[in-house]
């Protein structure tokens, strides 16, 4: 009976040696799962801001696009205008030097009349 008595001192001891053991495990793998969780929050936190950046940087590419097809249409509409300054300038050009030639015509025809009336009355 004595030995009964030992084995169940020694169980009971080897009992509670493993139930405080089992405690203390108990207590690293809820503060490992803790961890695991405040690790886990903060990648989603992480993938949230990335998400809004990258939503912002979209806008903003978007945003981006819009002002250069802006300005891709107000050169155009630059290079239309200069087009037609240009043409509207050639026919000046054109049109001055056929009034520059009338009324060089037109001198010679008067000093001619001129000379014809210069010995008679005349204007000359």
């Amino acid at each position: 009976m004595r030995q009964g008595k030992g084995l169940c001192r020694c169980c009971r001891g080897n009992q509670r040696s493993f139930a405080e053991q089992s405690a203390g495990f108990t207590g690293e793998i809820k503060e490992t799962i803790s961890g695991l969780q405040g690790a886990d929050q903060e990648a989603v936190e992480t993938m949230d801001f990335t998400r809004e950046a990258v939503a912002e940087q979209e806008a903003k590419l978007q945003e981006t696009g819009n002002k250069f097809g802006e300005i891709s249409e107000a050169v155009e509409k630059s290079k239309d205008i200069v087009r037609e300054i240009s043409e509207e300038l050639i026919l000046w050009l054109k049109n001055n030097e056929t009034i520059t030639q009338v009324v060089e015509n037109l001198s010679a025809i008067a000093e001619e009349e001129c000379s014809n009336h210069r010995g008679g009355i005349g204007f000359c």
